[in-house]
């Protein structure tokens, strides 16, 4: 029987953090078990699952086709670019959202004005 995406997932997740995976998995990711548990089930990459392997160091190819190793050498890792995720816009926000009025307000400001500039390019 042909190895489904899911059990490659599961896989690649259970030989990085072991028994526990599932838990660890839906904290650093901010989502449920039942949705890891899910990931492991399908036969469908997701940009959920995208995401995941991109930030642990899944070999893609590996987990798409079953070719190649299941994580990438640490040279490819190094040389590949980081995907910021929506946990990493979430993180920055609540450290804004954190801050005193006046610099709330100071960053709000800083970051319109270089989003401005990016769009000028």
């Amino acid at each position: 029987m042909k190895e489904t995406i899911g059990q490659r997932f599961k896989t690649a997740i259970e030989k990085k953090y072991g028994k526990f995976e599932n838990k660890v998995i839906a904290q650093k990711y901010g989502m449920s078990e039942q949705a890891v548990i899910k990931f492991k089930r399908d036969d469908n990459l997701t940009k959920s699952m995208i995401e995941i392997a991109n930030q642990e160091g899944i070999n893609l190819n590996y987990l798409s086709n079953g070719i190649g190793e299941v994580f990438l050498d640490t040279t490819q890792e190094c040389a590949k670019e980081r995907v910021i995720g929506e946990n990493d816009f979430k993180e920055i926000l609540g450290e804004i959202l954190s801050l005193d009025l006046h610099s709330k307000e100071y960053m709000y400001h800083k970051i319109k004005s270089e989003l401005l500039s990016f769009k000028r390019r």
